[in-house]
């Protein structure tokens, strides 16, 4: 997930560079690599060496890579800090920074990602501005242009209002404005450390005490304005549809966010990076891209020497060959690799399938094992020869003591007697004993009918069937002197 992207463009160190600095290149350089130094010195908490070349250490939990060309204008260097979240597992943190020298500035990007290993991490990251971000502020002086050097005050006159106007107006603005409001003589969030947190990101606009809201209104429009303790976030105008969409957070929704413990200004900061970050990600350039222009400067190198000394022709032929063949073969591995993994996921997946598969039927097996068991012990207790469908309805009511079968339910069992499944038919007897009478008389029907599953339990029939005074009289049986309709039953086949 992308946190936080912004860059801006140094022209001047406000730290006196010494000679025999380490930072040859200009004043603006300095301003850049120092902070950035000292930043990591502080994170990693050891001396960092030289990140003008390429290297690669890890301290703790941190692991940083710096990459360089150097070799010709404009140099490129990055810089890659990894390390673990050190409170959600599984929550990794990227901080790419990168460099670009030029003639008479120098251009800085910051880029700070999470990668989750999987979908259960769902607390979302804080959106704050990096340590590094305030360093710079400090320490370097900025392009003319930059924005949100420092917040702006809007004062009641009509001058201010329409200058306004034409600003949220400009095709050219590609930054949002923030409008802060007051409410009883002061605003709810300080527009001087929103504006910190906002650097090089959104300008942000103070609408001073005693603004009359009506008037500005009247110029701006209600669309573009604030009051009442209001912020208003006024993104870039889209020239094709004729308006600028915006962000009004109402006075209640601020003081409700604070009351649930959110801090405001990382908040609002999080509302303009969803709108910014994609623009400044598109400026920044990766260690893959530094790495892609040292190649393109070792070629062009080659070139160079070869044009010089005739000699050198045919080795540079070689050595573009062998780059060529190397690249060819690098791509060969990683689709090697990819190919290996594509058939180790789907040697795991049929491993997966096959061990359930035989797990399904071991249970199989240890079931109809446990039946046949059972059924052997039933029969030598009771001294039969065979498990009929008479001692299964016998064996149930004296097993639980919940279950009263009747003469006609032992009669029907009798001319039933060639049933080939009893050992089922005992089963569900005992489960209808165990498990379904303490379901019904606690939620009744609905929640006992799954106790058996779909399509075995039922409680009533037919309405055409109910109605119809044959099957009335089929059904009902006498108990305790009375003739009572059975509707409820089980089925589970017609197996014999």
């Amino acid at each position: 997930m992308l946190v936080y992207a912004n860059n801006f463009m140094l022209t001047a160190s406000k730290i006196p560079v010494l000679e025999g600095t380490d930072y040859p290149d200009g004043a603006s350089s300095t301003a850049a690599f120092r902070p950035i130094v000292e930043w990591l010195s502080k994170k990693t908490k050891q001396p960092i060496p030289d990140i003008r070349k390429s290297d690669d250490f890890r301290q703790g939990i941190y692991q940083v890579r710096t990459y360089a060309a150097d070799k010709r204008e404009p140099k490129l260097y990055s810089v890659l800090l990894t390390h673990r979240d050190k409170e959600i597992y599984g929550r990794f943190w990227s901080t790419e920074i990168s460099v670009r020298l030029e003639a008479a500035s120098t251009f800085i990007s910051i880029l700070l990602e999470t990668q989750e290993i999987s979908p259960r991490i769902t607390k979302m990251p804080v959106t704050t501005r990096p340590i590094l971000v305030n360093s710079l502020a400090r320490n370097a002086e900025f392009s003319a242009g930059t924005i949100g050097l420092k917040f702006r005050n809007l004062s009641n006159s009509d001058g201010d209002y329409q200058a306004l106007s034409y600003e949220i107006e400009k095709l050219d603005r590609d930054y949002p404005l923030v409008l802060v409001s007051c409410f009883e003589g002061k605003p709810l969030v300080d527009p001087e450390a929103l504006q910190k947190q906002l650097f090089g990101l959104a300008q942000v606009i103070y609408i001073s005490e005693g603004s009359d809201s009506r008037k500005m209104a009247r110029i701006l429009g209600q669309t573009y304005s604030a009051w009442d303790g209001a912020i208003n976030i006024i993104f870039p105008y889209i020239a094709c549809k004729g308006f600028c969409y915006t962000n009004l957070i109402r006075r209640p929704e601020l003081e409700e966010l604070r009351q649930e413990g959110c801090n405001l200004l990382y908040d609002i900061l999080a509302r303009v990076t969803h709108s910014t970050n994609w623009l400044k990600r598109r400026q920044h350039f990766s260690p893959v891209d530094v790495r892609a222009k040292r190649q393109k400067d070792y070629l062009l190198f080659l070139q160079e020497q070869a044009k010089e000394n005739g000699d050198y022709k045919g080795l540079f032929e070689l050595a573009c060959q062998d780059m060529e063949k190397l690249a060819q073969e690098k791509q060969a591995a990683e689709n090697e690799a990819l190919d290996a993994l594509a058939e180790k996921e789907e040697a795991e997946e049929n491993l997966k399938r096959q061990t359930y598969k035989l797990n399904s039927q071991g249970r199989k097996i240890a079931a109809e094992k446990r039946n046949v068991d059972i059924t052997d012990a039933i029969l030598a207790l009771s001294g039969q020869k065979e498990l009929t469908p008479e001692l299964c309805l016998r064996l149930a009511a004296q097993q639980s003591g919940a279950i009263i079968v009747l003469e006609t339910a032992l009669k029907s069992a009798r001319n039933a007697a060639d049933y080939r499944n009893s050992s089922a038919l005992l089963a569900a007897l005992c489960k209808l004993g165990r498990e379904f009478l303490p379901a019904y008389l606690a939620g009744g029907g609905n929640k006992a009918k799954n106790i058996f599953g779909t399509g075995i339990y039922a409680a009533n029939e037919s309405e055409q069937t109910m109605n119809n005074p044959d099957c009335i009289k089929a059904r009902s049986f006498s108990y305790k002197g009375k003739d009572i309709p059975m509707w409820q039953h089980l089925g589970w086949g017609v197996a014999k």
